[in-house]
């Protein structure tokens, strides 16, 4: 693999065996990282406000890659309750990543923990595809039809794109 690059499987495994995973916004509105986390049951931290559709600093409009819609980018929004995860301030971070994150992980208690953890249990199927070989296998999970539900939520919500 690429010098510094994880293998797919130790990505996964890293995933699996941690209780948090810092979810940062990429250049899309869709993030592979949050699916993984969520998939791997690990916790996500959600790193600036760009996933609730504002663009607080540093970011600074355009050129970040995403629209500034003023509504939130978070997939399945009728599903999961996004608010209860937890999120820190992306200039903070930028300034101070250590103490950002041992103030979080202070007020972060085990029981918390234990919930979040119950919750996205619970919500692990709504994020994969299926099983085995994509052409020919028959064992699904439930992403295309949640993303159906999510489409037919924003509608109603916001009206036709």
């Amino acid at each position: 693999g690429k010098r510094g690059r994880l293998s797919q499987d130790e990505y996964n495994n890293r995933m699996k065996s941690s209780d948090y995973c810092l979810i940062m916004c990429g250049d899309s509105v869709t993030s592979r990282s949050l699916a993984s986390a969520m998939i791997a049951g690990c916790i996500p931290i959600i790193l600036g406000s760009r996933w609730r559709g504002l663009c607080e600093p540093p970011c600074g409009g355009s050129g970040w890659g995403w629209e500034v819609t003023h509504r939130p980018h978070f997939p399945y929004p009728s599903l999961i309750e996004w608010n209860v995860f937890p999120e820190v301030n992306e200039m903070a971070f930028a300034e101070d990543p250590v103490g950002v994150l041992e103030e979080l992980f202070r007020r972060q208690t085990y029981d918390r923990r234990n919930e979040l953890r119950r919750a996205m249990v619970e919500m692990q199927l709504a994020w994969v595809y299926g099983w085995g070989n994509p052409v020919d296998s028959q064992e699904f999970g439930e992403a295309v039809p949640n993303i159906w539900k999510s489409v037919e939520h924003h509608i109603r919500r916001f009206g036709s794109p």
